[in-house]
């Protein structure tokens, strides 16, 4: 059951809750970049989705299939269908060998695969990023798959297959992008540029803030472009900052 209602006050709010919290983005046709669209969560009763205020209040704002355009928190007791229809059926007799692709068990949640496929499917344009989790020993850490593989050359492409888990890789600033002149391009110690940090986390990362970058998983050259690469970023992340902004408040 779905429900449009403000949150209980005894529900953490989901920019102070990466820990179960989804950033939910979608490409625009026109310009193919990744904009934000809410914040969906997992809660103890079920999970709630909430729009950014002023992705509500901009009229020309498409809404998720099955999640209405509101100014209210929505609740469900179930994962909305949007996004259970890009968790790996259990019914699915290859299941065993898309988790593993994806550095997963068969004992993987619904909140794992989204965190690790980014809900992402072949054709689609919605895209499920984990937002940051506070460490025990100060900052934050978040993992993002990236972007724009397919654009690069065939000898960059290949260099993900000379990667392990831990790698240290560089976020390089390209202000000369003809798409996004804030982008952060991801580049191995070697000089190889694999792709790109996602539009919509590009205000979470503090300017000058000290963090690293490593991979986190490396799927073969037979998993789509999309999914070859999970990075992890440690480090000071401005998410209190951000959150607090007008333009990423969001519904109540």
């Amino acid at each position: 059951m779905t429900v449009i209602a403000p949150a209980p006050s005894m529900r953490v709010e989901p920019h102070v809750d990466g820990a179960h919290s989804f950033l939910v983005t979608r490409r625009e046709r026109s310009s193919g970049r990744y904009e934000r669209l809410g914040v969906l969560t997992e809660v103890s009763d079920g999970w709630d989705f909430r729009y950014f205020r002023d992705v509500f209040q901009n009229e020309r704002t498409i809404a998720l299939p099955g999640i209405p355009l509101t100014d209210s928190v929505i609740h469900s007791e179930h994962l909305f269908p949007l996004f259970a229809q890009r968790v790996v059926s259990p019914r699915r007799p290859d299941r065993p060998r898309i988790l593993a692709m994806l550095g997963l068990d068969e004992s993987a949640t619904a909140f794992e695969i989204l965190a690790h496929n980014g809900g992402r499917r072949l054709g689609d344009t919605i895209e499920l990023i984990q937002l940051p989790r506070t460490q025990q020993g100060g900052g934050e850490s978040m993992q993002f798959l990236v972007h724009g593989m397919r654009y690069r050359s065939e000898a960059e492409q290949s260099a993900v297959d000379a990667l392990a888990v831990g790698d240290e890789l560089l976020l390089v600033p390209e202000p000369d992008n003809p798409v996004d002149t804030g982008a952060l391009l991801v580049v191995t110690t070697g000089g190889a540029a694999l792709g790109w940090v996602p539009a919509p986390l590009l205000p979470l990362l503090a300017a000058g803030a000290e963090m690293t970058a490593s991979v986190a998983h490396v799927n073969s050259s037979q998993a789509p472009p999309h999914q070859r690469l999970l990075v992890e970023l440690r480090g000071d992340l401005a998410v209190p900052e951000v959150f607090s902004s007008p333009s990423w408040r969001l519904v109540d």
